[in-house]
């Protein structure tokens, strides 16, 4: 079976080459995502609306890479969504 294509899916290939947690990746991904629809879009999870995150929290030592995978998602965002 062939893995889902989208977004998320390509963000993740492009930050796939760092050594940065992969659900790090994945966190800013869907940030920017929630960026993109703001609070204007919803999936729905059996009864429950879940909206994209917006505010993720990166728990990890220090020097492994939290800094270096936001500024990942900020370089995506200028280039995609110059105008937030």
């Amino acid at each position: 079976m062939d893995a889902p294509s989208g977004f998320l899916s390509d963000f993740l290939a492009y930050t796939g080459s760092y050594h940065y947690p992969r659900h790090w990746c994945l966190a800013c991904g869907m940030v920017l995502v929630g960026m993109a629809t703001g609070a204007h879009s919803h999936l729905t999870y059996r009864a429950w609306p879940v909206r994209p995150l917006i505010h993720p929290v990166m728990i990890g030592d220090s020097g492994a890479g939290k800094g270096a995978v936001t500024d990942l998602m900020h370089r995506v965002r200028r280039l995609a969504l110059p105008d937030l």
